[in-house]
């Protein structure tokens, strides 16, 4: 017997070992579910991304992210850290601008609550 009939029989033994091993009960198999939680999470993926974009928006257009800011407690369903941070980054932007009147006015009344 040559070295590569040795070779190809010990292939063939470890494959059927192999075989044997992954067919065993021993082995456990493991199958992976995904539960999707759109509906949870969905909204606070949309609100999250509106305030990045808005911070985006605050250097090249201040007036328009300070609307995108604002918008965002609207879309919370309830009071939440993302409505807070948009109501703030809009009075700074707003103090930033010089329209004093505004950050004095119900907005600043909001963040307080």
């Amino acid at each position: 017997m040559s070295d590569d009939d040795f070779m190809q029989d010990s292939d063939q033994e470890g494959l059927v070992k192999l075989k044997t091993y992954l067919n065993s009960s021993n082995l456990r198999r493991y199958d992976f579910e995904y539960e999707e939680d759109d509906d949870e999470e969905g909204g606070d993926v949309d609100i999250e991304n509106k305030y990045y974009n808005a911070k985006q928006v605050k250097v090249s257009d201040p007036e328009a992210a300070i609307e995108e800011f604002l918008g965002i407690p609207a879309l919370e369903k309830e009071k939440g850290d993302w409505g807070f941070k948009g109501l703030k980054q809009a009075i700074k932007l707003e103090f930033k601008l010089g329209q004093y009147d505004k950050v004095t006015s119900l907005r600043l009344v909001l963040v307080l609550l």
